[in-house]
């Protein structure tokens, strides 16, 4: 025990004990500011988790509406080429022959104006749809519509209806 009543041990000593607890206060300051560190990267990694996701969404919606949009420009660029081809005549007679056969019917047959009026709603209906893009604009409407053309069509296969008597002209 003589050697803890030496002056340089006691201060040696002490030394070493005032540089442990500066060690250890050193330690455990550092392991709780490296644990607040780990929490604030935790919370930073959840961050930019929910950042990636509302990005993601954001992308997947905007990529939806992207593809919708190509539809609609493709389906417009379709009706566009379509309603930019001039009719050909044969056409143009059948149009003028289908309405000219309204107006006779809207004349002789009770009831008609009624129902026609209540389908031309629901085609106008349909072509607003084509028009804003969500359809197309089918080609040779005219003759799709009508069907009187076969696969060579001509003019001799239209039946021929009389302005004054509403009669077909082809029948003898």
């Amino acid at each position: 025990m003589e050697i803890f009543q030496n002056p340089t041990v006691i201060a040696a000593l002490g030394g070493l004990v005032v540089g442990l607890l500066v060690a250890l206060w050193t330690y455990l300051s550092g392991r709780s500011h490296r644990i607040g560190l780990q929490r604030e990267i935790e919370k930073l990694k959840g961050h930019v988790q929910q950042h990636l996701e509302i990005q993601a969404e954001g992308l997947d919606s905007r990529s939806k509406e992207y593809a919708d949009l190509v539809r609609k420009v493709t389906n417009l660029e379709v009706s566009l080429a379509a309603l930019s081809a001039k009719p050909s005549k044969s056409e143009l007679r059948s149009l003028y022959l289908h309405e000219k056969g309204i107006q006779l019917m809207n004349i002789k047959v009770p009831g008609f104006a009624a129902h026609w009026e209540t389908f031309r709603t629901e085609a106008e209906l349909e072509l607003q749809r084509i028009l804003a893009g969500e359809g197309i604009w089918p080609r040779n409407l005219v003759r799709r519509t009508l069907g009187f053309f076969g696969f060579g069509g001509g003019l001799a296969e239209v039946p021929r209806i009389s302005l004054e008597t509403g009669n077909d002209e082809n029948r003898h």
